[in-house]
């Protein structure tokens, strides 16, 4: 139980760091990126769907190659829990 409360700490403390750096910079991509990832880790599905929506628009005309593209919709396309 202990590494799972751990985990979710963790998450959430890197999520409010990432909040904070898209607050200097806004839609920074690879902090929208960090922020969803944590979010997810956290079980914050909200939070997750908007920061992988915002990316999907900034990304919209990137490399279709890319990874983080596929990460990105698998993601985005999820419903949000009602937490």
């Amino acid at each position: 139980m202990l590494p799972g409360l751990l985990l979710l700490a963790v998450s959430l403390l890197f999520a409010s760091g990432f909040e904070l750096s898209l607050k200097r910079n806004p839609k920074r991509a690879l902090s929208l990126l960090g922020l969803a990832r944590a979010a997810t880790a956290a079980r914050d599905t909200a939070t997750a769907q908007r920061a992988y929506g915002e990316l999907r628009e900034i990304w919209k005309k990137a490399d279709k190659t890319l990874p983080e593209l596929k990460e990105i919709g698998a993601i985005a396309a999820a419903k949000p829990s009602s937490h």
